[in-house]
């Protein structure tokens, strides 16, 4: 066996190593292996909330379409019933004028008589 290092062996090396911070790179090892355990649950929790969020997004984008949808034919619905309404008082209008020319016309016929 030869010496280097100024006749320390090189297991003995690492012998030493291991007793003077051996119990320290265990500690890290463990606190980088738990560090890397939080990021990668981290970042499986952060890809569930964003699905969650566009599941989210998608059902209030649909909600907001059908209300919108239903809006507009509630709005068509009451357009044309004012239509219609409108049409019905033209009609008795027009009976009515009908019925006042009617009446001025044979008023005007009993004058001339």
């Amino acid at each position: 066996m030869s010496n280097n290092n100024n006749g320390v062996l090189p297991n003995e090396i690492t012998t030493i190593r291991d007793i003077l911070v051996g119990p320290q790179m265990q500690d890290l090892a463990k606190r980088l292996d738990n560090l890397e355990q939080l990021f990668q649950e981290g970042t499986k929790q952060r890809g569930d909330m964003q699905k969650i969020e566009e599941t989210k997004r998608q059902e209030l984008l649909n909600t907001f379409n059908t209300r919108i949808t239903e809006a507009e034919q509630t709005w068509k619905d009451k357009i044309a019933d004012i239509e219609k309404k409108i049409e019905e008082l033209r009609d008795v209008d027009k009976a009515e004028m009908g019925s006042l020319l009617i009446e001025m016309g044979k008023k005007l016929m009993k004058e001339s008589v």
